[in-house]
């Protein structure tokens, strides 16, 4: 489904963005509080940190990238962030469900053991498996781009 652009200026148009259609993202939006927990660090590696939650949705959401937000007082108030929940295919074979937001343009101070607050706004696509690492960071620059002009058009 393809969105009207909303957007004027330098922003990244919506309309560039494939966001799935209401009847699969029932469920949002949807917020989830957590701690904040040590991950494998491969998002860091990759260019994107990440912030780890040890909670996991109580909702039946599709694994995937989501637009969002995310709030861990005092640090930041409801800034945007790309949200990865499912099994990292691509980097790990470790096969347990993560829920993890990387949060945009902010440079995380350590957070562990700190609350956050994430609030899905989006669903931006599916989880899968990329064939290389350079495929993958393509993929989340979009998502990113996606997300930013989500939170935009919203505002």
């Amino acid at each position: 489904m393809r969105l009207q652009n909303r957007i004027g200026g330098s922003n990244p148009p919506l309309s560039e963005c494939d966001l799935y259609p209401k009847f699969m993202t029932d469920y949002l939006p949807f917020t989830i509080h957590g701690t904040i927990v040590r991950g494998s660090r491969q998002a860091t590696r990759l260019g994107f940190p990440t912030a780890n939650l040890d909670s996991l949705p109580d909702a039946p959401l599709s694994h995937g990238v989501y637009t969002g937000t995310a709030t861990c007082q005092p640090f930041f108030i409801e800034t945007p962030c790309i949200v990865f929940y499912g099994k990292p295919y691509t980097l790990d074979t470790n096969t347990d469900i993560r829920f993890e937001a990387h949060i945009i343009n902010v440079s995380l101070p350590d957070l562990y053991g700190k609350t956050m607050t994430v609030t899905l706004a989006n669903y931006i696509r599916p989880n899968q498996q990329f064939i290389n690492v350079d495929e993958l960071q393509k993929a989340i620059k979009k998502d990113i781009t996606c997300s930013l002009a989500s939170y935009k058009a919203l505002a």
